[in-house]
Parts: structure tokens; sequence; C-alpha cells
């Protein structure tokens, strides 16, 4: 069995043109070889080599990624009208639905699977005398990859887990706190969800900022989501973060200020603010807003920052008998969203006030944070005396980690004239953090 020329030909329009139709194929194994000419293969190809290396689809990149091929001898010359006349055709198709495709593009993997398992039994054949269930391991065996590639599938068998499941997820921000960091194997992953919590005026949107500034510096784009902030404060602590200056240098300096965000942010990442229109959205519109943000800039996002999920409207459609089951609700969708759709999320949550009297604020005294701490993959803190305060220290204190250690303290020192958060101490013994206290800090450049 195999497609039909025209099948072909919508299959290759969606794998240049859809993130989430070329994401399926891969899953599903499709190969070039299933497509019935040299110019609709190296089209394929080319669609799968660019989703591999930048986790998209071409779309008008197909044009340049065929330019360097052609350039670099991978296809000949000869090929290069035949190719561009075919991207042509394609584009001019009308509109189709896509769901019979995928029907037919199972049964060609199915068929794919099951023929390939029928070589195997044959092969079995002359050990049967010494092995009577292998022919019915190895159809279960089958059966069980047809059902998890083609999507099916109600359990997964770890048998057949590809190389990017099992393999540690991408660190997307690092706090820049060597304790936290290093029992977070390197910093906020992919599929994480963390709720950052301190009481009022400890630096909770100070801290997101942070975490921003970092993922662009690490070439990683981010959906910000300020539901408490005003849009015009949270900008200017942006750029007071990115470049260290104060709010009215800040001001007096726009260019500059600019072109050093620019600079930071590596990798053509960008940073991205939901407008004041939208933030009283429910959590089901996340994944859309994301999708928007991705088709209008260009650029895939890898981590949001919510400042803070309780301010959302809970699911809809569901019927909830008190607020802490709607609060639930939310940061379970919010968890779920992150390791369905690899992308890393961030909430602040607020403490009631006698967080101020705990020296470190932990599981034992999360009070109303309680569901959804259960709910988070990660757990962070955030602390500080009256007097620590005034000093400009913080404590800092991972004591959820769903994937690693917990228990990991550390120091931070916030300047909030400058925008800047610097993590340059550990747990301080009793007479160091006296010193640290009563002398005047010194900020680090």
């Amino acid at each position: 069995m195999e497609l039909s020329p025209e099948d072909q030909d919508k299959v290759l329009y969606l794998s240049v043109l859809d993130d989430e139709f070329i994401a399926k194929i891969v899953k599903k194994k499709v190969k070039p070889r299933y497509f019935s000419s040299s110019i609709r293969q190296h089209v394929f190809r080319t669609a799968l080599e660019f989703f591999s290396e930048y986790g998209t689809a071409p779309k008008e990149d197909i044009t340049r990624s065929l330019e360097r091929k052609l350039s670099e001898k991978k296809i000949k010359e000869d090929d290069r009208e035949p190719l561009f006349l075919y991207l042509e055709k394609i584009f001019s198709m009308p509109s189709f639905q896509e769901d019979p495709l995928f029907d037919e593009l199972d049964l060609i993997v199915k068929e794919r699977i099951i023929n390939t398992t029928i070589n195997d039994l044959l092969r079995a054949q002359d050990r049967l005398n010494t092995d009577l269930d292998k022919p019915i391991n190895i159809m279960r065996d089958a059966l069980l990859e047809v059902d998890n590639v083609t999507g099916n599938q109600i359990i997964e068998d770890i048998i057949w887990d590809p190389s990017e499941d099992i393999r540690p997820r991408e660190v997307v921000a690092p706090f820049g706190i060597s304790n936290l960091d290093k029992m977070l194997k390197g910093g906020i992953r992919i599929g994480s969800y963390t709720i950052l919590q301190a009481f009022t005026n400890v630096g909770k949107t100070w801290c997101m900022i942070h975490l921003a500034k970092m993922a662009n510096r690490f070439g990683n784009s981010v959906l910000v989501i300020p539901t408490e902030a005003a849009n015009s404060l949270v900008r200017l602590r942006f750029r007071m973060s990115f470049t260290g200056l104060t709010d009215d240098e800040v001001v007096d300096n726009i260019g500059h200020v600019g072109e050093v965000m620019r600079n930071s942010m590596l990798g053509h990442s960008g940073t991205f603010i939901v407008s004041e229109e939208e933030k009283m959205m429910s959590v089901d519109d996340i994944p859309a807003l994301v999708e928007e943000t991705e088709n209008v800039t260009g650029k895939k996002i890898k981590l949001i920052l919510l400042d803070s999920a309780d301010e959302l409207q809970p699911p809809r459609g569901r019927r909830y008998d008190h607020q802490r089951a709607e609060n639930t609700a939310i940061h379970i969708d919010l968890k779920n969203f992150a390791k369905a759709e690899d992308i890393a999320i961030v909430s602040t949550a607020q403490v009631t006030r006698d967080g101020e009297t705990k020296k470190w604020l932990g599981p034992s005294n999360v009070a109303e944070n309680f569901e959804k701490i259960r709910k988070a993959t990660i757990g962070i803190s955030m602390n500080a005396t009256k007097e620590e305060i005034d000093k400009g220290y913080f404590r800092y204190w991972l004591f959820k980690h769903t994937d690693g250690n917990v228990g990991a303290r550390g120091w931070v020192r916030h300047d909030y004239t400058h925008g800047q958060l610097v993590a340059k101490y550990g747990r301080y013994q009793r007479d160091i953090y006296d010193t640290m206290i009563k002398e005047a800090p010194y900020l680090e450049k």
C-alpha cells in the first residue's frame, strides 16, 4: 500500500508549513522512501532535517534550506528547476481535510511493521522446537509498536521509547544560584512546572524577570503573563534587569537600552508580554495563546512565566464546589500542559504574612499553597527577615523536586535600584552571617 501522488503532495505541503503536522509525522516514523519521486523525497527529507534541528516546520525557510543543499552538492543541480516548480505546485493547492491523510499514513505504518514482523516470524520457524512462545511474543511486540507509533495507545511500552524521551530535558533557564542549579541539574528544564512562593513584596516579580533574562541569554524565547503587575512596570523592570541601569537611566538612554537588550537575546530569542486585555484569560486559553505567539513572531516559546497563575480563570466546562478546587484545577492544567507540550512553566504564589516569621519558608508552612505545591514539579521559596530585606539579602530554598534531590538553600543579593539579582553566596555559618548583615554589603558588578 502507498499514498497516491495527490496525497503525497498534501503530506509534503503540511510537512513544510505545519509544526504540529510534521511533529506527528516524525512520531509515525514516515520515511522519504514513502514518496514516489526523488523531488518529493528531497523536499520531505529537507523538512525532516529542519524539524530535527529547530523543532519547527521550515515554512518559508524551505527555499533557503534547499538552496543550501544544492550549493553543498547534496542535491544535483539538474533538480533545481523541478524542485522549485514542485514547491510552487503544492503551495497553490486548494484547501483539504487532514484527517484522511493520517488514516492512510497509519495504515502504511501498520503494514510496514506487520510485514517486518512476518519476516521475523518466518526466520523464527526453524527454532520453534526450542522456543514455542517466540512467535507470540514477536506479534505482541509488533502490536504494541503499532499502537505507540499511531498514537492509539492507552499504556506505553518502555521498549519503544525514543531517545528524546529518555535523555535529560533541555535546560531553559538557570537561576544562577549554584546550590539550586546543582540540584536542578542546571536550572529550569523543559517539561517542568515550578512554583516560586514568597510573601508580599519580597521580589517574586523581579525573580521572574531574572529568569526571563537568563532564558534569553541561553537563546530561549519567553512568554510572560503578568496578571498582577501592569505591563508598563514589567517592561521597565525588564530593561533595568538587562542593563543594570536605574529607572531614570533607562528612560534617558532608550536607544542604548534597546541595543543592550537585543545583544543579550542570543539565537534570535525574544520575550513577549500578554496584553492587558488578555490577562483575565482562562488557563485553557494558554495553548492557543502560545501557538498564536509562535505564529506571529516565528519564535518557539520555551518558557512561560506567570505572575501569578492564581489570577487565571479555571478550565471551562467543569463544575467546582469551592475556590480551592478551581485553584487546584488551574495548577493541574499548567503541569499537564508543560509535560505534554515540551515547555517549561514557572508561576509565583503568594504566602500569607506569617511567612515573614519563618527563617526558611518550606513544605511545613506553605499554608493555603499546599495543594498547588503538590501539583508542581518544583517548589522554591523566597524568604527574608526585615533586617535581611533592609540589607538586600534573601533566602532561596528548593524544597520540592520530583526529578531529583531537594533541600538546596542559597543566599541572593537583590539590588532593586538596578534590577539585579546577584547570587554569590552559599549557606552561611553564623559568624559569616553576622558579618554579612552588620556590614554594608558589597554588590559585585
